[in-house]
This record gives structure tokens, C-alpha cells and sequence, in this order.
């Protein structure tokens, strides 16, 4: 019978910009021999966590309900694997899980819960599908949930902050550790919600189609660092971005999880940073609002977005937050005349961007009030409204080669573009 103790926790993610922790591979010291070389290799860490390692072949974790089901079988059983360990990493209260190199392949959503880290070994490829080999289960979008296992399918099960915590899913961080959304229509790599402290790390993020690699909904003091974002499909839609910071909110339609009681709670200090986003449709954004909600204390700083099909970054009720450091290169969106920004913002509250490089696109950066469309209408006009210090150091941005305009363009009206403010950059 395995002890109930908890992993040990993602290191504490402090400050504006914060320390992006190093990846580290889980050990298997004291690991239990076995004749079966497929069989998970199970023990506990120097600090008292579950430690398990499998690869692609290994079972279903010894003991658990899912050994019985029937809809177990070639297609399914990688999800199945996974979800048996997040279960019982649930009962422990956590723990870590190394997959080893290989192809598993995920067309069913595995639920993380608190206290959990999955480790991506070089060589490992988490890829989407779409069959299941049986009438009886049918394929998710997701591939990942970050909720407790207990929660995935109870509705309103969580609200504010209160959700699944201290999650970390790592990549070896050269590339070789990858989560392959394989041009599956609609599907996501990871959705987090309601979430506390998560951390995603060294990942090579491939292959969209028409929605998000990762969507951020009420996530606290949560880092996404240190990854790439390849390839988003020609038919994917213009508010696809990668990673998408957005409000579990019904009227938006910007978050469907079951689990959600969609209480409209923004994030709240989450740090993108050092990441490289190329050959998407958005990088960085938020396409739709909740009423006098702001994400706040977002940062997003040292990443690279290249050849963008749309506006690279898309600002919607942010506060208190930074754009800093970044490389913008490349964006071109040509079936709207070219006319696309490295950053596009709506609803800005003392936002910071400086120290950013823009180069081959006609535009760097526009502000200007926006609406939501349909029924989010509701919540009526948001505005700009950046500080006196916002402003000087919108003029502390960079031309790089190809910019048709260095500059900042300010609308302060509603669906008024004429005789904008202008803020030239300095170099």
C-alpha cells in the first residue's frame, strides 16, 4: 500500500517579472527492480513524493479501475496510462512522472492534479489524435486539463483561484520534448484554469489548428518560459493565439470546461517569458473581456515572434503589467492589406512596453478602445489609459529593419481612427 505524502511544490513564483526556475528531471533513487522493462518504475523521492518514470509501452498503473474498462486498447491506452497515474497521484497528493523518449499518443484529455509535475524527456513526443478504436469513448480537444482528476467531469466544481495547484509540466528544453497538436482541428495542448503556481517549461509546442496550445484562464502567479510555438495551419482563425490569457466567462464563449463555475476571474501575475513563437496566426493574446475584470500583473518579456499572420500580441483588459524586451519580426497579414501591429491593445491600464524591436512589418503598435461582439456586448466599451510614464516609454522602443512606421498610434474614441496621437520611437 503506498503512504499518502505530497510532492514537493513548484518553487515559489515571486515578484512582476520573477525568476524563471531551472528545469530539473525527476530521480528514481531507491527504484523497486523489476523483471518487465515496460513496468512503471515507482519510488519515493528525498522529499517524499511518489516518484514514478514509464514509457510508452508500460501498463496501467497496478491497482487502478482503468485496467477493467473495455475501452482500453491500442488507440486509447497511452491516455488511459496517464490518467491511472494522475488518479493516483491525486490520492497521494501528488508526485512526479518522467515519460521516457517515444511517441504516446493522447486523443483522450488527461486531468493534472495539485502537487504534480510531468517531465518530458528528451526524445518524448506527446502527440494528438483523434481515433479511439472504439464507439464507446469518444476523443477530446485537450490534451492536458489542469484540474484534479475528482473535478474533470463535476460541473461548476471550481471557481476563483481554487482549483488544482503547484503543477509544473517540463521539457528538456532543446527542442526534443515536444507536444504535437499533429493539425487536429480545434485542439489544445494544455488548458489551465482556476489554477495557482504552474509552470510550463522547455516544451517544443507544434502543429495548431484553429485554437490554443495553451489557454490561461484565472491562473495566479503561474510562468510559461523557455518554450517554442511552431506552425499554426493557413485555415487557422485570426484570435488563435498560442497562449491565450482569457476570463472562464459563458458570455465570451472563451472557456467551455465543464469544471468552471465561469466566474469571469482574470489572471493574476502570470510571466511569459524567453519563449519563441513562429509561423502562427497570434503569439500572445486575449480577444474578448469580462466586465471590470483585468488580468494584471502580466508579464511579457525576452521572447521572439517571427513571421506572424496577424497582430503578434493582442491586449484586452490588461493592468498593471509589462511588455518589455521583446523581438517582433515578421509580421505580415496579408489578406487585410498588410495592415497588422506587433502590438495591438484595447483596455490597457498602465501597461509598460519598452525596449522592444520591430522589424519587417508596416506597423509596431496601436492602442484603441474596443467592444465585444454578440452577446459580451454587454459589457459595453473598454479604454486605454496609460500613465504619463507609459506614454515616455512608448517612445523607448526599437526600428528594426522593414518597419513602415516607428511609432505608437494612440485612438482614444471608440471607432475613431482619424488624427490619432503619434509617439515616435527614439532609435
Amino acid at each position: 500500500m503506498l503512504r499518502v505524502l505530497r510532492a514537493a511544490s513548484t518553487a515559489a513564483l515571486t515578484g512582476l517579472i520573477g525568476l524563471v526556475p531551472a528545469v530539473g528531471m525527476a530521480g528514481t533513487a531507491g527504484a523497486v527492480p523489476t523483471a518487465d522493462r515496460h513496468a512503471a518504475v515507482v519510488s519515493w523521492g528525498d522529499g517524499g513524493g511518489l516518484e514514478v518514470t514509464v514509457d510508452s509501452d508500460s501498463p496501467i498503473a497496478p491497482g487502478s479501475p482503468i485496467a477493467r474498462y473495455s475501452t482500453v486498447n491500442s488507440c486509447t491506452r497511452d491516455s488511459y496510462m496517464l490518467r491511472s497515474w494522475m488518479q493516483r497521484f491525486e490520492q497521494e497528493g501528488g508526485g512526479t512522472l518522467t515519460l521516457l523518449p517515444g511517441t504516446y499518443t493522447l486523443p483522450m484529455t488527461v486531468y493534472v492534479p495539485s502537487s504534480t509535475t510531468i517531465v518530458l524527456s528528451s526524445g518524448t513526443t506527446l502527440l494528438k489524435t483523434t481515433r479511439t478504436c472504439t464507439s464507446k469513448v469518444s476523443a477530446s480537444s485537450s490534451m492536458f486539463m489542469l484540474v484534479n482528476p475528482s473535478q474533470g467531469r463535476v460541473r461548476d466544481a471550481v471557481g476563483g483561484y481554487d482549483g488544482a495547484h503547484d503543477i509544473s509540466i517540463l521539457g528538456a528544453g532543446d527542442g526534443t520534448s515536444v507536444i504535437d497538436l499533429n493539425r487536429r482541428r480545434n485542439a489544445l495542448g494544455i488548458i489551465a484554469g482556476h489554477n495557482q503556481r504552474v509552470l510550463v517549461q522547455g516544451i517544443r509546442f507544434q502543429n495548431m489548428n484553429n485554437n490554443h496550445f495553451i489557454e490561461m484562464d484565472a491562473n495566479a502567479d503561474s510562468v510559461i518560459a523557455g518554450n517554442e510555438f511552431l506552425r499554426a495551419t493557413a485555415s487557422t482563425r485570426r484570435s488563435a493565439e498560442a497562449i491565450n490569457l482569457d476570463t472562464p466567462d459563458w458570455l465570451t464563449h472563451g472557456f467551455s470546461a465543464i469544471w468552471s463555475n465561469h466566474d469571469g476571474t482574470a489572471n493574476l501575475r502570470v510571466t511569459i517569458a524567453g519563449n519563441v513563437f513562429a509561423d502562427m496566426m497570434r503569439g500572445v493574446g486575449t480577444h474578448n473581456f469580462t466586465g471590470g475584470q483585468y488580468h494584471t500583473g502580466i508579464v511579457v518579456r525576452d521572447n521572439v515572434f517571427r513571421n506572424m499572420r496577424n497582430d503578434a500580441m493582442r491586449v484586452m483588459n490588461w493592468r498593471d503589467s509589462a511588455i518589455v524586451g521583446n523581438q517582433f519580426d515578421e509580421v505580415w497579414c496579408r489578406s487585410r492589406g498588410n495592415k497588422c501591429r506587433g502590438i495591438l491593445a484595447s483596455g490597457a491600464v498602465n501597461v509598460t512596453v519598452r525596449d522592444n524591436v520591430f522589424s519587417h512589418m508596416a506597423r509596431a503598435m496601436q492602442f484603441f478602445p474596443w467592444r465585444n461582439a454578440d452577446e459580451a456586448a454587454v459589457y459595453g466599451i473598454s479604454y486605454n489609459q496609460l500613465t504619463d510614464d507609459n506614454l515616455l516609454d512608448l517612445a523607448n522602443n526599437y526600428a528594426g529593419p522593414g518597419l513602415g512606421r516607428a511609432e505608437a498610434i494612440i485612438n482614444p474614441q471608440f471607432g475613431v481612427f482619424s488624427r490619432p496621437t503619434r509617439i515616435r520611437f527614439t532609435s
